[in-house]
């Protein structure tokens, strides 16, 4: 359900805000518009104010606007000269160039909300290394937090693998400001090139090739909340009790626990608890959890009693003013922009594979999880959707944005206009460009959805 609503609200809001920007522009020139659509194919709903007839396709695949066209549309001779295909150059490029540039100005706004409001998430806390990673020839056997990588502050464990990826590929060596959970603070400097050789090789499990995993000191397996309808509530667990066993092994830890129940869906287990001083045994079926990935993750449903003076060294909330919240936000998205015109260059040098594409159901399991996740990851989500449906746009391609600027970039360096059978070429090249990237990109969702 959640995914549902999630994905038609930002196919609603990021659509509608790409085919606005082509809509206003026009008619700001104006340049007469037949019809503002929502969705492809036949209408679900319509409705006709003034000229534009305004309406929702039943294929929930973008949008478009519909300029009004003497060859295929009855119009007074006075607005021929004012069609789209009569003006100018500057003013079809603007037209067509204004639907990625407001995507792009959204991201720009959502992102500035989110760093205004801040998000608490967990600091990038890493465990140990795996034998052989790169990671794991600067931690050893410690748990460390990483502060900055070459100066650049890290300030949750969302911001890791962009910075990483970023440093990777424009430093030659690594420089890790590092804290004990005792405080004890170290820098560590490390050549780039092990940790480039594993760069991009499987998106899917970067951080694992590079030996970098998530970790939380070691806390005791006390329960601070039992969600309603869970496989706990089920086996009846309640808030305050220890887990001292599982399946008769020790549980040292909640971490170590909980890692046990994610790799074990669908399992039967006795689990030992002490409760008011009194030991019990109760039987338990952990339930199953979808990831994005298509993976079946173990979920018990409770969490872990965390003392208080615990919150600030585990976790952050990037809350800033307004100014700073402004002036951050492009750099957030930058850094997005350029990570994302990479992993383009590396689909097209045959580098990663199609598998890394994500379709309308990858995107709506997106969309589901952040809101589940509450309205601030949500904003983010959309940020960054509206970020990446701006960039992709300007992608030199038939039928998109930058297709057309392409173009038109052809036509002022020959001084006019290219035939109309070269453009019908064009046309038809790019229905079978998006409708084979569509495909791909639909049976990628398919294959991580069913683990094909």
């Amino acid at each position: 359900m959640f995914s549902v609503i999630g994905f038609l609200i930002a196919l609603l809001l990021i659509v509608s805000v790409h085919e606005w920007g082509h809509f206003y522009t026009a008619s700001r020139l104006g340049i007469p518009v037949i019809r503002f659509s929502i969705g492809m194919g036949g209408a679900i709903w319509s409705r006709k104010i003034g000229d534009v007839d305004y309406r929702l396709g039943w294929l929930p695949l973008g949008g478009y606007v519909m300029f009004a066209d003497p060859k295929e549309h009855d119009m007074p001779p006075e607005l021929v000269p004012k069609t789209f295909n009569a003006q100018p150059l500057w003013a079809r490029a603007l037209v067509v160039f204004a639907g990625p540039f407001v995507n792009i100005l959204l991201a720009w706004l959502l992102m500035t909300i989110v760093l205004m409001v801040g998000v608490q998430a967990p600091k990038a806390w890493l465990a140990a290394g795996s034998a052989g990673t790169p990671w794991a020839e600067i931690s050893g056997d410690d748990i460390y937090q990483v502060t900055a990588i070459n100066d650049v502050a890290i300030e949750q464990f969302e911001q890791l693998p962009v910075q990483l990826l970023r440093q990777v590929s424009q430093s030659d060596t690594l420089n890790f400001s590092l804290q004990s959970w005792e405080g004890l603070t170290r820098e560590v400097t490390v050549s780039v090139d092990r940790w480039r050789e594993l760069a991009w090789s499987n998106p899917k499990d970067q951080l694992s090739l590079w030996g970098i995993a998530p970790a939380m000191p070691p806390l005791p397996a006390i329960i601070d909340e039992v969600e309603p309808n869970s496989a706990a509530a089920n086996a009846g667990l309640l808030r305050g009790d220890m887990i001292k066993q599982l399946n008769a092994m020790r549980v040292d830890s909640f971490s170590e626990f909980s890692q046990w129940v994610r790799e074990h869906p669908n399992a039967t287990v006795i689990l030992s608890v002490e409760r008011a001083g009194v030991m019990l045994d109760l039987a338990a079926t952990i339930s199953t959890h979808k990831l994005a990935n298509g993976k079946q993750q173990g979920f018990l449903g409770i969490r872990p009693q965390l003392p208080v003076e615990w919150q600030e060294k585990l976790f952050s909330v990037s809350g800033m003013p307004l100014a700073d919240a402004m002036m951050s936000a492009p750099v957030k998205l930058w850094d997005i922009t350029v990570l994302t015109w990479q992993a383009i260059a590396r689909l097209l040098t045959g580098q990663s594979g199609m598998e890394q594409l994500s379709g309308p159901i990858g995107i709506a399991q997106a969309a589901g999880s952040s809101l589940e996740m509450g309205v601030i990851r949500f904003i983010q989500f959309l940020a960054l959707l509206s970020l990446s449906l701006g960039v992709l746009n300007l992608l030199p391609l038939p039928l998109l944005d930058g297709g057309h600027l392409l173009l038109y970039g052809l036509e002022w360096v020959r001084g006019r206009a290219l035939s109309e059978s070269i453009m019908l070429l064009w046309q038809k090249v790019g229905i079978v460009l998006i409708a084979a990237l569509t495909l791909l990109a639909i049976s990628s969702d398919l294959n991580r959805l069913f683990g094909g």
